[in-house]
Parts: C-alpha cells; structure tokens; sequence
C-alpha cells in the first residue's frame, strides 16, 4: 500500500475512502466499527455511534500509514495480513451489517474467498481494491528503478516486450481478482490513485453505473 505514482499513495486513498465512508454511516445515524491491518497485525474498534471515538480511529489509522515503509518488513505470521482482518471481521457481525473491505488484496487466496463469501452470506460486502495506475503500465516510468530495500535494478521497460507483458499479467490478475469477489457475493468499486477518494465513489455510485 505505500506506493504511489500519481497524485497520492495507495494507504492515503484507501484512508481518505474508510474517512468518509465512516463520517457517512455516523451522519445517517447508524454505528460504526472498523478493522485496521497491515502487515504486524489488526486492531479492532467496536461498533459506535460517538463522533470522539472514530476521531480516534482515525488517529490511529494515520499512525499506520505514517509506519508503513518502503523497506520489506517480515508479516508476524505466515496467514496474510487481509485474511486475519476478515477473519475477525466475520466474528464481530452477525448479518444486516453494511461491511466495506478497503484493500490492494495482495494476500488474497481460498481462505480469503471463503471468508468473503461467510461475511456476504448475511451482510452486504462492498470491496474497494486499491491500485495505482504504474502497477499496469511500467511503460511510462522511463528510467524505472526498482529495489527490495537493499538492492536496485535498473529495468528497460521497452526489452523483450516487457512493457506490454507487465500490463497483460496485472490485467489478468485483476480480472481474476475482481471475479473472484463477485463470486464471493461482494460489490465492487475500483478505486486508483488518480483522483480523490470522494471524486471516484461518488461516480461510481450514480445512478446507472451499477456495481460491478
């Protein structure tokens, strides 16, 4: 999630889409309750209706994105970090819950499927996946450097096709990606870091666009 090409990283739009989705469901009077992950665990806020309280969230969601780092960081267990998320997700609600997943979904496998189809058997699931439009076309960083965070590569985007190979995976992936949500029974709305989290889902949600 701490990468980003555009106008801002993934962690900061997927931040600024969990800000107004909560400010929302409190404005409409409903309760709020939220799981926090990332590659050293998950932290959980119970359900509220008290403007302090998701502040505090809030609070501590800027403190995990100010923690992530470009540097390889080993995850604390061998399960993603997104399958304990939605593991404890699914043990917090029972059924007529609205839940919003917020992710780039790296990590997602079987178990993930299946606890997404658990939560959406009773809930309604949207998912936001998370990305940013360099993750598709490495053609347009000319000069690209990559590295592990000990190591860097120089990588010529135009050898050997690379370019047009790089966008053909990330197409593929995506595409069995956003088909394994749906098949899970979640909504999806795409989310890039081209723009505000604001601009893009209330485009997504006019009238007409549907839910893919």
């Amino acid at each position: 999630m701490f990468f980003g090409s555009v106008s801002m990283t993934k962690s900061a739009l997927a931040a600024e889409a969990a800000a107004v989705t909560a400010w929302r469901v409190l404005a409409e009077g409903d309760r709020f309750a939220a799981v926090l992950f990332n590659d050293q665990g998950c932290e959980e806020m119970k359900p509220t209706r008290a403007p302090s309280r998701l502040l505090w969230w809030l609070g501590r969601l800027r403190t995990m994105n100010q923690s992530l780092s470009a540097c390889p960081v080993p995850p604390v267990a061998s399960r993603s970090s997104l399958d304990w998320a939605l593991d404890l997700a699914q043990n917090s609600v029972s059924h007529d819950y609205l839940v919003i997943v917020i992710s780039d979904f790296h990590g997602f496998g079987p178990a993930s499927r299946r606890l997404l189809a658990g939560l959406s058997r009773h809930n309604d699931v949207i998912c936001l996946p998370v990305h940013d439009p360099l993750e598709r076309d490495i053609t347009q960083a000319h000069g690209l450097v990559v590295s592990d965070g000990a190591r860097r590569f120089c990588i010529d985007v135009h050898l050997s096709n690379l370019g047009q190979r790089f966008t053909n995976t990330f197409d593929h992936e995506q595409s069995a990606l956003y088909e394994a949500l749906r098949d899970s029974g979640s909504a999806v709305l795409p989310l890039q870091t081209v723009s505000s989290a604001v601009d893009q889902l209330r485009e997504n949600l006019q009238p007409g666009r549907g839910r893919t």
